[in-house]
């Protein structure tokens, strides 16, 4: 589709349009896929009614609340102490601060 160093506004819009993924836009336009997704951002702020494409693969792994509150509590000095509702609240135990 478009391989040049910078996009227009229509050139990229046109483009994540008719792109059936975020990669899908990326291979066919050459741009990184973080300046997309922030330029794609930037737009909707903007007002333009761009589709948004699904985030990452189905199946994805979900986040291991309770191991990684336990890495930053081994890391920081600090008790983590983790809701039921997953919500965390940190305790020093310790000083942050070197």
């Amino acid at each position: 589709m478009f391989k040049k160093k910078r996009l227009t506004p229509e050139e990229f819009v046109t483009a994540w349009q008719l792109a059936e993924s975020i990669d899908f836009f990326c291979e066919n336009t050459g741009m990184k896929r973080g300046s997309a997704v922030v330029r794609a951002s930037y737009y909707r702020k903007r007002g333009i009614n761009l589709k948004k494409f699904p985030r990452g693969p189905k199946g994805k792994k979900c986040l291991d609340v309770e191991l990684l509150n336990q890495l930053i509590s081994a890391s920081t000095g600090a008790v983590v102490v983790t809701d039921d509702d997953g919500s965390a609240d940190s305790i020093w135990t310790e000083s942050p601060f070197c």
